[in-house]
């Protein structure tokens, strides 16, 4: 059965020091999200912190930092503000701390609590930022493609040849990019010279890797590659191929090039 995939919402339970009034409104409160919730290893997680405060906070900054453990991080922007949170009263989005989370190992793995110092004139309010819980599952077995090394994706994959002539002697460059919402770092190279093209001489360079960060972050990962033909001819390039888990139909693809 495929598992239903809901955001976690989690609202912090407020801090107030000494002398501040039980009864009084929070200066600062916090939401965490997990887009989603349930997911494999590999997959994108984004995590989104949601800070809200009321308009005379002067500032907000961590008192203990966000900690990720059994996750590869990556930076997303802040967004402000969001409607969906326009039912806070007195409050008001400054700001949303946003990761983007690539599980590394199947189980029930906790983010652990952080904190937030709440400042208002010599006023002082520590915000517990709550531990959460993601279930992250292996990867099928079943139906897993040969040369699959560990792509959640989707992603897809483009190839590009500097010219389709060249003279006997001189060279032409392969580039192929394999890009998405997705730990497309983890790709292997989809160009086999040996097998897909026999009587060229191949030079690969190392393989680069680029990041966008928006509301999820994007990977493009390039392999580049040298081609010199060895006798005069006519050559073809086959179909270039990564496979790939597709979280969100629950199966393994081929993007082709």
């Amino acid at each position: 059965m495929t598992p239903v995939r809901v955001a976690l919402v989690a609202l912090a339970a407020v801090s107030l020091l000494p002398g501040a009034s039980s009864g009084a409104e929070p200066l600062c409160q916090v939401r965490v999200l997990l887009e989603p919730d349930v997911a494999v290893v590999g997959e994108q997680i984004v995590y989104r912190l949601q800070i809200l405060r009321q308009a005379d906070v002067e500032s907000v900054r961590f008192a203990r930092d966000l900690g990720f453990p059994s996750f590869r991080t990556e930076w997303l922007p802040g967004q402000s503000p969001d409607a969906a949170i326009a039912d806070v009263g007195d409050h008001a989005l400054i700001f949303e701390e946003r990761r983007a989370l690539f599980p590394v190992r199947a189980g029930e793995l906790e983010i652990p609590t952080a904190s937030l110092a709440c400042v208002r004139a010599a006023e002082t309010v520590e915000v517990e930022v709550p531990a959460t819980r993601v279930r992250v599952r292996e990867l099928p077995a079943a139906g897993q493609p040969p040369g699959f090394g560990g792509v959640v994706g989707p992603v897809a994959v483009q190839a590009h040849l500097s010219s389709d002539r060249v003279a006997l002697g001189q060279s032409l460059a392969l580039t192929v990019t394999v890009r998405g919402a997705a730990n497309a770092w983890d790709a292997a190279t989809p160009f086999d010279p040996a097998r897909d093209l026999p009587g060229v001489d191949v030079y690969a360079h190392p393989p680069a890797t680029e990041r966008e960060a928006g509301r999820r972050l994007e990977v493009r990962r390039y392999f580049s590659y040298e081609l010199v033909p060895r006798t005069a001819g006519a050559y073809a390039i086959p179909a270039l191929r990564v496979p790939y888990f597709d979280p969100g139909r629950e199966r393994y693809d081929i993007a082709e090039a």
